[in-house]
């Protein structure tokens, strides 16, 4: 079966390259992690601790060297977790203090 999902595609003499081949050329990691860490994000929401808790980035900001609008704009381009609640991005304390440790500003 792996060797049919793998294999070029024949249609009317012509061979295609496999759409999970090519699909894997043009995969994006980016949008994966980003996705993953939004979905962590709510999870950890709902069971993790006070740390966990989604809070907005207005609030966030202030145990924070940046503005509200500046972590908005990092959240947009999924470097920090964060989801996106009627319009506003909210995150977490935690996700906030790992975001500041990788930046290296916390």
């Amino acid at each position: 079966m792996a060797s049919v999902l793998f294999s070029p595609l024949t249609r009317r003499g012509l061979t295609l390259p496999n759409p999970v081949i090519l699909s894997s050329m043009y995969y994006d990691p980016g949008i994966l992690r980003a996705a993953m860490a939004r979905s962590l994000l709510d999870l950890l929401d709902q069971v993790g601790t006070k740390e966990d808790a989604l809070t907005p980035l207005r609030s966030l900001a202030r145990k924070s060297p940046h503005s509200a609008k500046y972590l908005g704009l990092r959240s947009s381009q999924g470097e920090l977790p964060a989801v996106k609640v009627a319009g506003d991005w909210q995150s977490s304390e935690r996700a906030l203090l790992a975001y500041l440790s990788l930046v290296g500003r916390g």
